[in-house]
């Protein structure tokens, strides 16, 4: 990869080497969440671990937390972190001290995702019982019961203003977080979707489908705009970068590939030595990209970093 600077330098990087990269060795490569000042990366999957962005060590692990194929999320105020593992329990922590704040009411059907609204006072938790389901932060209740799929819901993404959220069903639909009646529809139907994300321009909607395409969908117009092909297994992690300019797709073909959201072109493809590609998750600030793979019993999270220049004391990124 070349790229070229206004400070008057072009740098050749090498892509297979993962330079500028931390490879951190854990169990917990299920889910990865970036905290919103970008000091500290959740990592979930068997037990939930915290780690220091940049020392790149983990610095604490959950005990709460025993259930595998855990998920975890960030509230966008930065106080709150949830996680979810097999066993539906959803419990909150306070990112102060990282104290247990207590749980959700567990639903006996699998929880397949944790959203926030944008102020950080709604989870949305979809069910596979064909529901969504709207709990209160604060008081852990649940307020709201969006019903009427037509198949399971698998995700859900708010859009950034919060007055809509966006869940894909059969079709995907438009629900007003408030009320919980069902707002405009597509100009054209979108099939179900396994993951969706909303960019954070709140211009473009990613739809990851079953057959291992993702599509770009014009929040404006309500109009497709580019079917991005290239996957070759189910899609399990979709996201943004936070300037809305590259989307990131990870993949059960071990794959973790970069978009181009302007153009809806391949930019990189990241191919995972340790089995399936879980996640995929940018800093706020956008000098990061961590994504995690592996097996239940083992693998790893990579974490890339923009180049400083400055080498790191465990020596697994240096600048070259």
């Amino acid at each position: 990869l070349a790229t070229a600077s206004w400070d008057g330098s072009v740098r050749l990087w090498d892509v297979t080497r993962r330079q500028d990269a931390d490879l951190l060795s854990t169990a917990a490569n299920f889910s990865v969440a970036f905290s919103p000042d970008g000091q500290v990366l959740a990592a979930g999957g068997a037990g939930v671990e915290l780690w220091g962005t940049a020392s790149g060590k983990c610095f604490k692990t959950l005990p709460e937390m025993t259930a595998r194929d855990i998920r975890v999320a960030f509230s966008p105020d930065g106080n709150t972190l949830v996680a979810c593992g097999a066993d539906n329990i959803i419990h909150l922590f306070d990112t102060k001290d990282w104290s247990h704040r207590g749980t959700f009411p567990a639903p006996d059907r699998p929880i397949t995702a944790l959203v926030f609204s944008p102020d950080s006072e709604t989870l949305a938790v979809p069910v596979m019982d064909k529901s969504v389901r709207l709990f209160d932060v604060r008081s852990r209740r649940e307020r709201l019961r969006l019903e009427g799929n037509k198949d399971y819901v698998l995700t859900a993404a708010f859009t950034p203003d919060g007055k809509s959220l966006i869940t894909g069903g059969k079709p995907i639909k438009f629900w007003d977080p408030v009320t919980g009646k069902e707002q405009k529809k597509p100009a054209q139907q979108i099939e179900s979707a396994v993951r969706l994300a909303v960019s954070s321009d709140g211009k473009k909607l990613a739809a990851a489908l079953r057959d291992y395409t993702v599509v770009l969908f014009n929040l404006e117009t309500m109009t497709e705009e580019f079917r991005l092909k290239g996957h070759k297994d189910e899609i399990f992690g979709l996201t943004f970068s936070p300037d809305s300019k590259t989307l990131a797709t990870a993949s059960w073909d071990s794959t973790v590939k970069l978009w181009h959201v302007a153009s809806g072109e391949p930019l990189l493809t990241f191919k995972s030595a340790f089995g399936v590609s879980w996640c995929v998750a940018f800093s706020p600030d956008n000098s990061m990209f961590a994504f995690g793979s592996g097996r239940a019993d083992g693998g790893e999270i990579t974490l890339m970093r923009a180049p400083t220049g400055e080498k790191r004391e465990n020596g697994r990124a240096e600048h070259r």
